[in-house]
């Protein structure tokens, strides 16, 4: 990847993921897998969304979740299926500025290898949306640590990350029993 990963979507599509991961009536978090072809230079563009629904979670709080074994298995397994890139987009409905939690750096500390090896390398990306902002990061085979992804909607608006994960990635305690 030679420039900042780029997610491609429209604007419609978006706001659909931002209304499903963050519902006026609800507190817990929420998530949508978005399937996508990711060119030489990190142009991530859409071809499916799978949008959890409420029995796709083990937990859900207002500051955590948790997939059930089958939805891992059906999003690795529709993401081979297709030959496709897995972008995960989830909530945070207590934040007003975007980042990832701590429990959230330490699932991708887990999962992300596991995730690009079940891929077959093919890069991984990670959104959370608040009320106001949203983080992200993404990882490629051959980099150590993720880099933050910009979205780029059809009318060739940019709209950047916080990118306060970023900022302190690999600054997180590691401390695991």
């Amino acid at each position: 990847m030679k420039a900042q990963p780029i997610l491609d979507i429209d604007r419609g599509s978006y706001t659909e993921i931002v209304r499903y991961v963050l519902p006026g009536d609800s507190r817990n978090e929420e998530a949508v897998f978005v399937f996508a072809r990711v060119d030489d230079i990190g142009v991530f563009t859409p071809i499916e969304l799978y949008f959890v629904p409420p029995e796709g979670f083990v937990h859900r709080s207002p500051f955590f979740l948790e997939l059930t074994d089958d939805t891992r298995a059906a999003v690795i397994k529709r993401a081979h299926d297709l030959t496709a890139s897995v972008l995960e987009i989830h909530s945070h409905p207590s934040q007003f500025q975007a980042e990832f939690s701590e429990s959230d750096i330490r699932g991708f500390h887990e999962f992300v290898p596991h995730m690009l090896w079940r891929l077959k390398r093919r890069p991984y990306a990670a959104i959370v949306v608040a009320r106001s902002s949203f983080d992200s990061l993404a990882w490629f085979e051959s980099e150590v640590a993720p880099v933050p992804m910009v979205l780029r909607f059809e009318d060739g608006a940019i709209h950047a990350p916080t990118g306060t994960t970023h900022s302190t990635w690999g600054q997180e305690e590691t401390t695991y029993e």
